[in-house]
């Protein structure tokens, strides 16, 4: 591959990624909006019980900002619901 070839492969991927990232996000941030909501607690209840500050949660909630994996764990415990569930590929909230 030359570099103008990996120049455009990169840009491609970048490209993807940024859609596709994109989406993810915003079905993440629907899932931690709606479970927030269904029990009823408020941003800053729920950083303040799970120890992270409200502008992260406010971030995740928006869509700005990705959670990392011990996060995303706390998050799914906390609110009681699957990974799945939480990320979009479930519409079953229970675990298994």
């Amino acid at each position: 591959m030359n570099e103008n070839n990996i120049t455009r492969h990169y840009e491609c991927v970048n490209a993807f990624m940024k859609v596709f990232g994109g989406i993810l996000m915003s079905i993440l941030a629907d899932g931690l909006k709606k479970c927030r909501k269904n029990i009823n607690k408020t941003q800053r209840e729920v950083s303040n019980e799970l120890g992270i500050s409200e502008i992260s949660y406010q971030n995740y909630e928006l869509g700005r900002r990705e959670p990392k994996v011990e996060t995303l764990n706390k998050l799914a415990d906390y609110f009681d619901v699957s990974l799945d569930f939480l990320t979009g590929r479930s519409d079953n909230p229970k675990r298994q």
